[in-house]
C-alpha cells in the first residue's frame, strides 16, 4: 500500500514539473518574439570635432592565391557645418595619410540620420532610428546603391578600441561593375565599430576589413 502510495506521488510531482517546464519555456519563446518585434534606437554621434581612426587591411584573391595588403590607418572626422541646399549638415571627411578621399553631408531628423547630396539636395536616410531586425533602407554611395538591413542586436564585437556591444547591420551594393556584401558593427554612442565587405573588382575577388583603433568625441 505504501508502496502505491508512494508511486502516485512521484508521477504527480514529475507531472508539476513539465507543466512548470512548459510555462516557462512558452513563457520563453514568448518573450522572445515580442522582444523581438520591438524597435531599437540606431545612432551615430554627430557634434564637430569627433573624430575617429581606423585600421584596414585588403585581401586580393586571384588564381587561387591570395594576397594581403599592409595594414593601413584612415581617419573619419566631422570637420564642421555647412548649408547644403538650405538644409543645415555636418561635414564628415575622410582621409588615407593626408589626403581627402571622400566627404558626405550628414543631417539629423526625427526618424533617422540622412545624407544630402551636394548636388541636388536630395536626402537619403542611412541610418534608420527606430529599426526592427529584419528592416532595410536604401542609399546611394558613390556609383553604388546600397541596401542596408538589421541582422541582430546587442552583439559584442572586439577591435584594437576594445570591445564593445553593438547593433549588427548587413549591406549590400551593387553596380555593373562588381557587388558588394558586407556587415557593419554600429555602437550608437561611439559610431561605426567594424566592417567587413567582400567585392569582384578587375577581374579578382577582394575583401576588405576595418577595424576602430582609436576615436575623439566632443
Amino acid at each position: 500500500m505504501k508502496k502505491k502510495i508512494n508511486i502516485k506521488v512521484s508521477l504527480k510531482f514529475n507531472v508539476k514539473q513539465l507543466i512548470l517546464i512548459f510555462l516557462l519555456v512558452a513563457a520563453a519563446i514568448f518573450l522572445y518574439f515580442i522582444l523581438r518585434k520591438q524597435p531599437v534606437t540606431l545612432d551615430i554621434p554627430l557634434a564637430e570635432g569627433n573624430k575617429w581612426e581606423y585600421s584596414s587591411v585588403i585581401k586580393r584573391k586571384a588564381l587561387g592565391k591570395e594576397i594581403s595588403s599592409p595594414p593601413f590607418n584612415h581617419f573619419i572626422e566631422l570637420t564642421g557645418t555647412e548649408d547644403v541646399k538650405g538644409i543645415r549638415c555636418f561635414r564628415l571627411e575622410g582621409r588615407i595619410e593626408n589626403e581627402l578621399v571622400a566627404f558626405l553631408y550628414l543631417t539629423r531628423e526625427s526618424d533617422g540620420i540622412y545624407q544630402v547630396l551636394a548636388d541636388s539636395g536630395k536626402k537619403e536616410i542611412i541610418i534608420k532610428k527606430d529599426a526592427l531586425r529584419g528592416d532595410s533602407w536604401e542609399f546611394s554611395f558613390f556609383n553604388d546603391t546600397i541596401t542596408m538591413k538589421v541582422d541582430g542586436f546587442d552583439k559584442k564585437k572586439t577591435v584594437p578600441a576594445g570591445t564593445v556591444e553593438c547593433n549588427k547591420l548587413k549591406f549590400t551594393g551593387a553596380n555593373k561593375d562588381n557587388n558588394i556584401r558586407g556587415t557593419v558593427w554600429l555602437n550608437n554612442q561611439i559610431g561605426i565599430i567594424a566592417m567587413e565587405y567582400t567585392y569582384r573588382a578587375d577581374h579578382y575577388d577582394a575583401s576588405t576589413v576595418i577595424e576602430l583603433t582609436k576615436y575623439e568625441l566632443k
